[in-house]
């Protein structure tokens, strides 16, 4: 039986301001049900209906729409999301710049720059209260594990490059994202991010069930405005020496941060 204890925070983040009324509750109430199936594959419609904090009935009713949609699809009494989200997810990333601009960047630091090293490099960027990958490119030498460790989402606080956009935001916009208490524990790192010109660090002890000896750096990418838009990260091993702001790779990454922030449009 999965664990309902701990429910998804659905972000709320994105109405722009625009009243309550203004707004379409079924729109807002299917959004509750993907986020529930895209954080929790696999749960019946009873479980997500409890998770999103819906009535059974307008679960199960929006769900058969959802599918019907293609943007869910059942998988024995569970729901996982549905082929047509990749569709759009694809045409999100191919009407922004973010992935096009940056690409040359990752080419030419893990090709060229880094060349033999072990490492990977990809861009995120923010969702709410989370993060996701829009690209990610790796060296030949780089160990399958290390690979595998790079997760495609996760909550904004816990990743590096999530914490590098964070810092760059005004205190009350953080803690509407992550909440009063995460963003006053986090205050102290945030300015210690911004001191060193937008890099944040994970050690190889500090990432919980990450391969031993993985190590990341991550540094924000501002666009033209200052506007925290995504992050660089740089991870594997052999890493752990360059954690900090005057190393070789730290100062390619900022570097390389800023141009593309500067690029995109």
């Amino acid at each position: 039986m999965p664990d309902l204890s701990a429910s998804p925070e659905v972000d709320k983040a994105g109405s722009n301001g625009v009243g309550k009324a203004a707004l379409l509750q079924s729109v807002q109430r299917a959004g509750a049900v993907l986020e529930v199936v895209a954080q929790r594959p696999g749960l019946s419609a009873q479980q997500i209906a409890e998770v999103a904090g819906l009535e059974r009935t307008g679960a199960h009713r929006l769900l058969r729409t959802l599918e019907q949609e293609q943007l869910v699809e059942r998988v024995g009494r569970g729901y996982l999301l549905g082929a047509r989200n990749l569709l759009l997810g694809n045409s999100y990333l191919s009407q922004h710049s973010l992935r096009q601009v940056s690409l040359p960047y990752l080419i030419d630091l893990l090709y060229r720059v880094f060349a033999d090293q072990p490492w990977s490099l990809a861009v995120l960027t923010r969702v709410g209260n989370r993060v996701t990958l829009v690209s990610h490119l790796w060296s030949p030498l780089a160990p399958l594990d290390s690979l595998l460790a790079i997760g495609l989402s996760g909550r904004v606080e816990r990743a590096a490059g999530g914490r590098s956009m964070l810092a760059f935001l005004p205190p009350t916009e953080v803690a509407d994202i992550v909440g009063a208490e995460i963003a006053g524990e986090l205050a102290p790192r945030l300015e210690q991010i911004r001191s060193d010109g937008g890099l944040e660090y994970v050690g190889s002890n500090q990432k919980t069930g990450a391969p031993e000896g993985l190590s990341a750096m991550s540094a924000c990418i501002r666009n033209a405005a200052g506007v925290p838009v995504a992050a660089l990260t740089l991870s594997g091993a052999a890493l752990e020496e360059e954690l900090y702001p005057t190393s070789t790779p730290a100062q390619h990454l900022l570097r390389a941060a800023a141009q593309i922030g500067n690029a995109l449009v």
